[in-house]
């Protein structure tokens, strides 16, 4: 019996019971993740950090802010070049910041202070002053950084930023208020919405709604052959893509195969590193000590990829004087300076021929300071010399603490002079405004000193209003407020030098409409005659559906000017030229900012009548100003015959050509250029005599490298030469025959 009761517990034990039933399905696990290539197809790295399924959608408003609704798939895609790495500054780290959702080092940005600072493709952020890569616009309430530069505004079709008083249209206005050969569409006026619009050998840019070279292109995908062209960033041409080399051997005597890339790059033999390798970074940067005043480094080097940092400990008041010597020629080296902190660029100065390759600096506190230098290409040899000696360190203003939102100073209406602003402080100054008062706040500064730039806040935390010139020395906002409004005036540094300033405010009551001098001059029956020798008509007003009418005399051949100035931020104030009747409009006009303007030349002896309105039905005052003017006769400029690119016109460096546009002529000018020469190829005119529009073209004279034919006075091209040549420039217009003066030139920057 015991036997048998053994062996029944063993098989008791041996013989499991019926296995549980299976726990209720929870649907498939979330898998860890860092970016969307961790996921499967179909599936998104959330901001939690786990792959999860693409929710389908319908519109961009269902995605996160970094993604937009594929029309096509209907599922939320990530934009280009956006991320959802951070969405503030402190989500990244030391001597990094946040832009685009993604983080990026400033030890290797590139500092700048508007776009043509930057890289073609790339933009100015207007948050943190690096170049990043360039989305557009049409996200900057969710991406600041992406906001347009002062004087700008982003085109509601393309998503491009565009100089302020771009023409806007409808389809009932569009004859007087688009240019010759275009139309209006969806409110802008554009060439095309289709290549059937364009002429032969063009297409139509869908994002900016003009016709363009079919050889144009901004990125890979918009070549005709993506898998076996690609968009060369500096030319803006597709170009075939080399055969990826495997070996030295497949390239040239004096290059060697790089196997990753499988480009073919120039031998420059090794690069040995000098003795304060590795200094690649803040956290190793080589500590500089002085025994006297005077430290000089030599046989220092840069290698392909590498930057050096050397950090430098200074007293509040010590001025630090840094010169890069030995450079070779063509060397292309940068030198920054940058704060404690990691992150701020205190100075940037390029090396030769761009700039001296030296700074001075006067320390505003006791702390360390970083020099990095970084290069371009291949193996630069150089050396450094310092001195440190005293310096006459930033003091503080008697408004100090006021470099932050939360305790700004609350400012009265007056002047107030010696005002500091101290490396990176900012000031904040806190403005009440009730309804109707408006604010006017100028800020008065020397402008070899440095550069100030002004923001206007509200309590929502918008900015309703930037003041950022260049060269000036003042700057200045002014707002209305449509109700009782809390306001923030922001004033920084935009080179991030310590400066001085004075500043006034001063608060305008709310605008009472009453009648000008001219009134009633609300019909053209009822047109107020003006003799243009009187000068200025100072302090009209527009009034809640009121049109003001002036009539003037001309005769045969002279030319007629009226100009309109105002606050931009109250009204737009448009003046137009109509015949004798006032029912057929005439001449030409156009509008930028703050003022707007009409000419018109008479062909004989003629009254002519000025209408004057609010094109967007607001209220204010402004100026009128008449000229008369002789008639611009076309004659044959210095540079004629220059028709063609057989018969083009030299144009010298830092020189102003003065040249005249007539009846269809096309004007053509060589430019010799070196191998890396960044040119600035500049187009001024009066746009009231027609707008012209200017072409780069290669060696070759047939391939059309890039063009500007932008709405305004002027036309403006920024291009990097990659071969040295004669390159050529043609200056034409798709508009009517103009009849126009202009003033072309050239400088490297």
């Amino acid at each position: 019996m015991r036997g048998l009761s053994s062996a029944l517990l063993l098989v008791l034990i041996a013989c499991p019971s019926a296995p549980p039933p299976p726990p209720p399905d929870a649907g498939p696990i979330a898998l860890p993740c860092s970016e969307a290539a961790d996921c499967a197809e179909g599936e998104r790295c959330s901001e939690n950090g786990q792959c999860e399924a693409i929710p389908p959608c319908s519109e961009d408003s269902e995605c996160a802010r970094y993604e937009y609704c594929s029309r096509h798939e209907q599922v939320c895609r990530t934009r280009d070049g956006f991320g959802n790495e951070c969405e503030e500054d402190a989500e990244c780290g030391l001597s990094r910041f946040c832009a685009l959702g993604l983080c990026r080092d400033a030890s290797e940005g590139l500092p700048c202070a508007r776009r043509a600072d930057c890289p073609v493709g790339q933009d100015c952020d207007q948050v943190h002053f690096y170049c990043i890569p360039s989305v557009g616009c049409d996200l900057a309430e969710l991406f600041p950084e992406t906001a347009c530069e002062p004087g700008e505004n982003c085109h509601p079709v393309s998503g491009r930023c565009q100089r302020d008083g771009a023409a806007e249209c409808t389809e009932e206005t569009q004859v007087q208020d688009c240019a010759p050969g275009e139309f209006c569409y969806e409110g802008s006026c554009v060439q095309c919405v289709s290549d059937e619009n364009c002429g032969p050998g063009l297409r139509c840019n869908h994002r900016s709604g003009f016709c363009e070279s079919e050889n144009i292109c901004r990125r890979d995908e918009d070549c005709d052959d993506p898998e076996n062209q690609y968009c060369d960033l500096i030319t803006r041409m597709c170009l075939p893509r080399p055969d990826p080399c495997t070996s030295d051997l497949h390239c040239s005597f004096a290059e060697r195969c790089d196997v990753i890339t499988g480009l073919c790059e120039p031998i420059e033999g090794p690069c040995r590193d000098d003795i304060h390798e590795e200094n690649d970074s803040f956290a190793s940067a080589t500590p500089l000590i002085f025994e006297t005043d005077q430290l000089r480094m030599d046989h220092l080097t840069l290698c392909p990829d590498d930057d050096d940092f050397y950090a430098v400990f200074l007293n509040r008041g010590d001025r630090l004087e840094a010169q890069l010597t030995d450079l070779r020629d063509g060397a292309r080296i940068d030198v920054y300076l940058v704060a404690p902190d990691g992150i701020s660029t205190l100075r940037y100065v390029p090396g030769p021929p761009r700039g001296s390759a030296g700074f001075d600096f006067v320390a505003g506190s006791d702390a360390f300071y970083y020099i990095k230098v970084a290069h371009l290409q291949g193996n630069t040899p150089y050396a450094m010399e310092l001195r440190v000696g005293p310096g006459q360190p930033c003091e503080d203003d008697g408004l100090e603490p006021n470099n932050d939102r939360e305790e700004p100073r609350s400012l009265q209406a007056g002047q107030q002079g010696g005002l500091s602003l101290c490396q990176f402080d900012v000031d904040y100054y806190a403005v009440s405004l009730a309804a109707g008062e408006a604010l006017e706040y100028t800020a008065r500064f020397n402008a070899q000193q440095g550069d100030l730039d002004l923001r206007l806040i509200n309590s929502d935390d918008q900015v309703l209003m930037v003041s950022r010139n260049i060269g000036t020395d003042e700057e200045r906002l002014y707002h209305r407020a449509a109700g009782p409004e809390d306001l923030l005036i922001e004033v920084r540094t935009a080179d991030r030098q310590s400066m001085t300033y004075n500043h006034d405010l001063v608060i305008h009551g709310p605008f009472l409409c009453e009648p000008d001098a001219d009134e009633a001059n609300d019909s053209p029956e009822e047109a107020a005659v003006i003799n243009p020798d009187q000068g200025a008509r100072q302090g009209l007003s527009l009034c809640a559906g009121d049109v003001d009418w002036y009539r003037i005399g001309l005769a045969a051949g002279q030319r007629l000017y009226a100009t309109t100035h105002f606050e931009a931020s109250e009204l737009n104030v448009d003046v137009r030229f109509y015949d004798r009747t006032g029912t057929t409009a005439i001449g030409a006009h156009w509008g930028l900012g703050g003022l707007h303007e009409a000419v018109y030349q008479a062909d004989e002896q003629t009254q002519v009548l000025a209408r004057v309105h609010s094109a967007d039905d607001g209220l204010g005052l402004y100026r009128l100003d008449f000229q008369v003017d002789p008639a611009f006769h076309c004659r044959p400029d210095p540079a004629e015959p220059n028709n063609n690119p057989e018969t083009a016109a030299p144009l010298p460096f830092d020189q102003n050509f003065v040249g005249g546009a007539c009846d269809g002529d096309d004007d053509w000018f060589r430019l010799d250029v070196n191998q890396g020469d960044r040119v600035r190829i500049l187009l001024q005119f009066h746009a009231v005599d027609g707008d012209l529009d200017l072409g780069l073209r290669s060696t070759d004279r047939t391939t059309l490298i890039t063009s500007s034919e932008d709405v305004g006075s002027q036309e403006e091209i920024i291009h990097r030469f990659p071969v040295t040549g004669t390159y050529y420039l043609r200056v034409y217009s798709i508009d009517t025959h103009p009849r126009a003066r202009y003033i072309l030139s050239a400088e490297r920057l």
